[in-house]
């Protein structure tokens, strides 16, 4: 390709010629070859192209018999015959003749005949191999041509193949790329693979070498009675793997090896628009009309025969809108040219919302639900960060007004690793967005920590700024009128949507203490702890005002309580007899702490009256009881015993050694 420039290009040179370059002559154009398009594999149509009901246990397979072009038909039954539908129509529009029983020298083989074609002697036409129920293979040499197929009698276990168990299915495929076929073979119990250590023309299986091995390159027991059968169903140049079971499932291997190294990725169930059509599925993989593409047709243990043709897309799947309901946590996505069953890589889809900001997800991958959706319940921590960004109803955010976007990164539909590339704009509406409420505090006057509780908190984009503690007031002692709001507490982070703390110190310790001066939920003048939020204490969420300022109990301890003495009475009252004799005692009682064992001299009285002796008698760990023993000699004078004290002195206490640390430790108004 070449490009030249003209005379009259150029403003200041008149002939095109005279500028170095004017012609271009070496051009080429670099092509990028088409992404492969994926199957998609349409609502299944029973018994196509006119093939029929063949028994129980329908077992097919496609070769083209007779050298006419087109592909005709094979079906193993449970009766152990194979019935032969021979295509008289052409390579793209199938047309089967009525049913042969055994044609060509085929016998029955007892039970279960899973028949399968390759040219296993090189001679240019194609041999039969058919498994039967009792694990036995048998091949029948075809001694026709490749256009007038002839059968010789059927050899058990040709080429050094051996008994597999039971229900033996072989299939053919070159999985080494040696340029021989290599036998995998279908089992109750697995999928058993020989190579081909001979060739081409002459074919050699070691049965108990260690390359006959079970579940080989990756692939797994897909349950019993698997029937394998192999094509390259992704367009990337190997072999992927399509086996069915007993149960009617159809599982998908890809192979994301090498077609000289075959590695089978996890196992997809019923992929690409394939599903469960009855029990024992068997399926084989053939072009049936003529698109270039491979369909499908599965035969069951009815003996129906399920066709799901091929009609792949050419679009790289996309996400056309998402909803997500805050109520449920659920992120519904619409989505275009996926398949169900496909693999929704969840790490990989990214949401935008408050501020620009964006998140990725990091819940558990999921399953498409159809061709054309998807959902995704987010996990704990997912909601926490998405319901900070989606924080209001509808497609735009609270604080911002940015617009809600759902981008999702190349290989979010893990079945399509080729042509999916990044899509960046799609539209989440957002509903029933929750409001973040308190219930409950906890505060730890020893610690200054806040304990905070509630529903529906929400990450906020940045370091430690979730929760804005300037928002927070606390009532106690005193009431409303003495309500405290944070003024210097840093905010914080939180990792939890039910739960945040903080730690205060400082002013706001101090303030927060002398209202919240009982262990407790009341202070000690009986009002009853309350925190309250104003408006965005959590963020811009819904839209709406989302102050919450009543009924948001605080719980607290740590509060040390100062032990304290109460005095039974004041006065001690001479006896009746008015004989100087003291008829009365007063009790002491001790509060947060106890009485050492031994009171001796831990107790003083003074101004005792003459003629009488004061005594302490330690009654139990919190009491003491004090009497007047004796006879006052001047009982007579009222003011002889006014100023009586008692006092306690340090050691009298067991967990408080200076006594006067302890309330009431000195009476002197006896």
């Amino acid at each position: 390709m070449s490009f030249t420039f003209q005379d009259g290009a150029f403003v200041n040179t008149a002939t095109a010629s005279d500028v170095t370059g004017y012609a271009k002559s070496d051009l080429s154009i670099d092509f990028s070859d088409p992404a492969p398009a994926l199957p998609s594999f349409q609502t299944p149509v029973t018994n196509p192209f006119g093939l029929s009901d063949v028994g129980s246990f329908a077992t097919p397979t496609f070769a083209d018999l007779d050298g006419d072009g087109d592909l005709d038909a094979l079906i193993g039954n449970k009766a152990g015959n194979s019935l032969y539908f021979e295509n008289t129509g052409n390579a793209t529009s199938a047309a089967f003749a009525s049913a042969l029983t055994n044609p060509f020298g085929l016998s029955d083989v007892d039970n279960r005949s899973n028949p399968t074609f390759a040219d296993l002697d090189g001679d240019g036409d194609l041999d039969a191999l058919i498994g039967e129920y009792f694990g036995d293979s048998l091949y029948f040499e075809n001694t026709g041509s490749s256009t007038s197929a002839a059968f010789a009698s059927a050899q058990k276990h040709p080429f050094g193949l051996t008994n597999v168990g039971y229900a033996a299915a072989p299939t053919f495929t070159d999985i080494d790329d040696d340029g021989d076929l290599d036998v995998l073979f279908g089992a109750q119990d697995g999928t058993l693979y020989f190579e081909n250590t001979g060739s081409a023309t002459s074919a050699a299986f070691d049965a108990f070498a260690a390359n006959t091995q079970t579940d080989p390159f990756g692939l797994t027991n897909v349950g019993y009675s698997a029937t394998p059968t192999f094509a390259d169903l992704d367009g990337d140049g190997d072999l992927d793997a399509l086996i069915g079971n007993s149960y009617g499932q159809n599982f998908y291997f890809e192979n994301t090896g090498s077609v000289s190294s075959a590695a089978f990725a996890s196992v997809q169930t019923n992929p690409f628009g394939l599903s469960e059509v009855g029990s024992k599925a068997s399926p084989t993989l053939a072009d049936l009309d003529g698109d270039g593409d491979l369909d499908v047709l599965v035969g069951v243990s009815d003996g129906t025969l399920y066709y799901f043709e091929n009609v792949p897309s050419n679009s790289a799947p996309s996400i056309t809108s998402a909803t997500y309901d805050s109520s449920t946590n659920v992120l519904s996505v619409i989505a275009a040219d996926i398949t169900s069953g496909d693999t929704i890589d969840v790490s990989k889809l990214t949401l935008t919302g408050e501020g620009g900001q964006t998140y990725t997800l990091t819940s558990a991958n999921v399953t498409a639900s159809s061709d054309t959706a998807f959902s995704v319940t987010l996990n704990a921590t997912d909601q926490l960060y998405v319901e900070g960004l989606l924080n209001q109803d509808g497609t735009t955010s609270a604080g911002s007004s940015a617009a809600f976007n759902l981008a999702a990164a190349d290989d979010w539909d893990t079945a399509v690793t080729d042509g999916d590339t990044s899509i960046t704009t799609s539209t989440v509406t957002v509903s029933n967005t929750q409001t973040p409420t308190i219930t409950s505090a906890t505060y730890d006057v020893s610690t200054g920590v806040l304990e905070v509780t509630g529903t529906n908190f929400v990450h906020q984009d940045g370091a430690t700024n979730d929760i804005d503690l300037s928002t927070l007031t606390f009532t106690g002692a005193g009431g409303s009128s003495a309500a405290f709001t944070l003024t210097t507490a840093s905010d914080v982070e939180i990792t939890d949507a039910t739960t945040f703390s903080a730690t205060l110190s400082g002013a706001d310790k101090t303030d927060v203490d002398a209202l919240l001066n009982a262990n407790g939920t009341q202070s000690s003048d009986s009002i009853t702890y309350n925190l309250a939020v104003a408006d965005d204490w959590n963020g811009p969420i819904t839209g709406g005002d989302i102050s919450d300022t009543t009924g948001n109990g605080i719980k607290v301890l740590g509060i040390t309580p100062i032990p304290a003495l109460t005095y039974s009475a004041a006065t001690f009252v001479e006896a009746p007899a008015n004989d100087g004799t003291i008829s009365t005692a007063i009790t002491i009682t001790l509060s947060d702490d106890t009485f050492a064992a031994d009171l001796s001299d831990k107790i003083h009285a003074t101004n005792v009256p003459a003629g009488l002796s004061a005594s302490f008698v330690r009654t139990s760990d919190t009491v003491v009881t004090a009497t007047l023993t004796g006879s006052a000699t001047a009982h007579a004078n009222a003011d002889d015993i006014a100023d009586l004290s008692f006092t306690f002195q340090d050691g009298a206490f067991v967990n408080t050694a200076t006594a006067s640390d302890v309330t009431g430790y000195a009476k002197s108004d006896l």
